[in-house]
């Protein structure tokens, strides 16, 4: 699977796979004021709360971080449809997909609730 993300500068989006922040895998694109000081990381949520870095998760994901036109930094990550770890999102391709987003105008994780979907 091949995510391309492309973000203002100094902003952040993120992703969960499945309908809300129980026990859910997630990846937070954090876009900076350089592409070389951005980044994509992996968190596991268990609820409604700051969800925890997930550095096993980490491994499942290759991202190559670029500047765009326009102050944009885009990401574009690669992902196995099946980690093969515990507690991983497998996504199967004859099945609706349910994710979960966030976005906010800081590069940094931060609370977010008037704009999840």
């Amino acid at each position: 699977m091949v995510m391309n993300v492309t973000l203002p500068k100094d902003s952040y989006a993120g992703w969960g796979w499945g309908h809300d922040m129980v026990n859910t895998e997630m990846i937070v694109f954090s876009a900076n004021n350089a592409a070389s000081t951005s980044y994509a990381t992996t968190y596991f949520s268990r609820g409604e709360e700051t969800p925890i870095l997930d550095q096993k998760m980490q491994a499942c994901y290759t991202t190559a971080i670029y500047e765009g036109g326009n102050d944009m930094i885009q990401f574009i990550t690669t992902r196995p449809l099946d980690c093969n770890i515990a507690d991983s999102y497998v996504v199967k391709l004859d099945k609706e997909m349910q994710l979960n987003s966030a976005w906010q105008n800081t590069y940094y994780l931060s609370f977010h609730d008037q704009n999840t979907n």
